[in-house]
């Protein structure tokens, strides 16, 4: 329910607006007639909503709102007033007013008019905030990444940088944003890069690339860069978006592994040229038994500076050799390494996969996999391992693996996992049935709760044949989505019939909102669907009751009226028509005593007020007043009126009460005596001359 504060220096008009508005169901109000009360008022209370009248005094309605914007920036305000010069409502704007509705007419649709510009205003709002929540969410997310992310135009002019590219460049966004910035690339490099860019196509929209930049201070570094050109509808090229990352490392390393192997190669070469002149000079054996231990040398040098940790294990996976950063990214000295058996290190749970692996290997296949291995200090390293079988005469006598520490991206992979949990488990506990569909309005997701509303399966739903809407209200329906599709538009608390899988009729509230992309196209509509069947049938359970309540009033031979506790009126019956010429139409939740009128030609407290407050001003209007069982009166006045002539009026008034035994109206019965008085004091004239004669 929304909480609203409705400010005005006109109590009656205050009174009227709590009724209406209240009486929808969907608001509480609270008054005041002064804008200083109300600030007061806030500032112990939140609110949902403010309506406030223009003119008021000491403080108007744009002064009020003035204060309201200065403290409160995101409170729903509308102004709510008679006045309606054209200066006041532009002011209004200008101020963050949010609606200007004009006060006149039948107040039934104005009040109406007025909730609906209260949803209005108070949804959009809170639409603004979720939108807000959710950008500085994303925003945060992309600041946070150690990759650099930009989004630049076609002419190279940059219209977003992370802060991890402008750390990268030793630029700020100021210096890079709005302008033309584009790394310094190398001469060799630039025709690549400028082909690689024209690739991009809207049918191939997407690469990746390697290339070295000449940084500030002269030296090169490699990057790779994963781009994403973006086309609008007509195929015209808007914007690059580009996530890269430095690899240099990686390329230092992939090429001092190239050169390692290149002298292994070249090694292996040596070697069998060595078998074969030791079979011709001894001597000559012993020279190139130096010269592979001096490669041998060289080569345990490269793997010992290696960026990447490297370890060689035997036939039995035991390890013989770690290098100096294996041993360091496992928090271990090279020597407590050597000797044990690679299980040691691995993770209960991956013991399969490493069997798996192990097999693999044993065949002669180059393998890639990921691997979680104990460091000294008893936490767990997330690895890539790339591993070489070694086999010695056709036989496995061991393998070669390069280890890459991936602990940072599983921590990422892990946090969006559980951020994507999260969503999903709100929507899974939402009220309602939810419901996500794309452009064409084909079936995405449906959240689990929908078999209690309609009784199908998330599999049924997602069926296009499944159809829970009854037929009665079918065409308005697709209708309304097929105009939502096409238009990209929202609609909100749609009421409908619906149908359950056992033909058993429901009443639901349907609500969907597009969902675009930063383009502004629409990739995804959001349905909720909620069950009002409940609400539903105590609506038409309360209809039937003040039918069958108005039926019995009208159907009353006294004239009679009733009224609320605001001393509005609620009933005012056929008998009581005839007698004021007063149409119920015309008096009907009318208030401020419009009841007296008919008799008195003013507005004027009757005896009917008397059950809600003790007056003795009204009391000297009637001749006497009996009072019954403490809360019935009955009592007799002469009147000039209704219908311009004087009448003698009978009337009887007693209060109303719901269940629980509170008073929640009061009803008058009315009895022309005119005629009857007449033959009374008749009678009585005659008994007096025949007793004097």
């Amino acid at each position: 329910m929304i909480s609203v504060l409705y400010v005005d220096d006109d109590p009656a008009l205050l009174e009227i607006g709590t009724f209406f508005l209240e009486n929808s169901g969907q608001f509480r109000v609270d008054t005041v007639t002064s804008a200083q009360e109300a600030l007061q008022k806030i500032k112990s209370m939140p609110y949902d909503a403010i309506v406030s009248d223009y003119q008021m005094p000491d403080m108007d309605g744009i002064a009020f709102l003035k204060e309201i914007r200065r403290e409160f920036p995101d409170l729903p305000f509308i102004i709510f007033t008679g006045k309606g010069r054209e200066e006041v409502v532009i002011e209004a704007f200008d101020n963050g007013a949010d609606f200007y509705l004009q006060k006149g007419g039948n107040p039934t649709p104005q009040f109406l008019e007025l909730g609906h510009k209260i949803i209005a205003a108070v949804r959009t709002r809170q639409a603004e905030k979720a939108l807000q929540d959710s950008e500085t969410r994303y925003r945060n997310v992309v600041e946070d990444q150690t990759e650099f992310i930009s989004r630049f135009l076609p002419n190279v002019t940059h219209v977003f940088v992370n802060e991890a590219y402008c750390r990268y460049f030793k630029k700020s966004r100021d210096e890079i944003i709005g302008n033309k910035f584009k790394p310094d690339i190398p001469q060799e490099d630039k025709k690549l890069v400028g082909e690689y860019f024209l690739s991009l196509t809207k049918e191939n929209p997407i690469g990746s690339i390697d290339h070295r930049i000449i940084m500030p201070d002269g030296e090169i570094r490699w990057q790779r860069w994963s781009d994403r050109a973006i086309f609008n509808d007509g195929g015209s090229l808007i914007e690059y978006q580009s996530v890269g990352r430095d690899i240099t490392e990686t390329k230092q390393s992939e090429e001092e592994l190239r050169k390692i192997n290149e002298e292994l190669k070249a090694a292996y070469e040596q070697i069998a040229a060595t078998e074969e002149e030791l079979r011709q000079n001894y001597d000559e054996l012993n020279k190139k038994e130096q010269k592979l231990r001096e490669s041998e040398e060289k080569y345990r040098r490269i793997v010992e500076t290696a960026y990447e940790g490297i370890w060689v294990l035997d036939s039995q996976f035991r390890i013989i050799q770690v290098n100096n950063r294996m041993a360091e990214i496992l928090g271990y000295q090279p020597h407590e390494i050597r000797g044990q058996l690679i299980t040691d290190f691995i993770h209960a749970d991956d013991f399969p996969d490493h069997e798996f692996h192990a097999s693999v290997r044993r065949k002669g296949i180059r393998d890639r996999y990921e691997r979680r291995y104990l460091r000294k200090d008893g936490t767990w390293l997330w690895t890539l391992v790339s591993a070489t079988p070694v086999f010695k005469n056709d036989e496995f006598v061991g393998s070669f693996a390069m280890v890459t520490d991936i602990s940072e991206r599983k921590s990422a992979e892990e946090a969006l996992q559980k951020s994507e949990q999260l969503y999903r488990t709100i929507v899974e506990t939402a009220p309602g049935m939810l419901i996500i569909c794309d452009s064409r309005g084909r079936k995405l997701y449906v959240s689990s709760n929908c078999r209690n509303i309609t009784g199908y399966t998330q599999g049924e739903i997602m069926d296009k044949r499944v159809w829970w809407v009854h037929e009665d209200d079918t065409p308005r329906m697709k209708s309304l989505l097929k105009d939502a599709l096409e238009n990209k538009i929202s609609r909100h608390n749609v009421e409908f019939k619906g149908i359950e899988k056992d033909g058993k009729v429901w009443y639901g509230s349907l609500s969907w909102e597009p969902i675009m992309d930063g383009q502004g196209n629409m990739i995804q509509v959001l349905i909720q669907v909620i069950d009002i069947t409940d609400r539903k049938n105590v609506e038409e359970t309360l209809k039937q009751s003040e039918h069958r309540f108005s039926d019995i009033i009208n159907n009353l031979p006294d004239a009679t009226l009733v009224i609320d506790p605001n001393g509005k009126v609620i009933a005012w019956n056929k008998a009581i028509e005839d007698l004021t010429g007063v149409k119920a139409e015309d008096m009907i939740g009318k208030g401020n005593y419009e009841y007296a009128i008919p008799f008195y030609n003013k507005r004027r407290p009757i005896l009917i007020d008397l059950i809600f407050h003790s007056d003795e001003e009204i009391a000297q209007n009637y001749s006497e007043i009996i009072r019954k069982n403490r809360d019935v009166l009955i009592a007799e006045t002469t009147l000039p009126q209704p219908k311009g002539k004087r009448s003698i009026l009978w009337a009887k008034a007693s209060p109303l009460y719901d269940d629980q035994g509170t008073v929640v109206g009061a009803i008058e019965s009315i009895r022309d005596i005119t005629e009857r008085k007449k033959t009374s004091d008749t009678l009585k004239d005659s008994q007096v001359c025949l007793k004097n004669r």
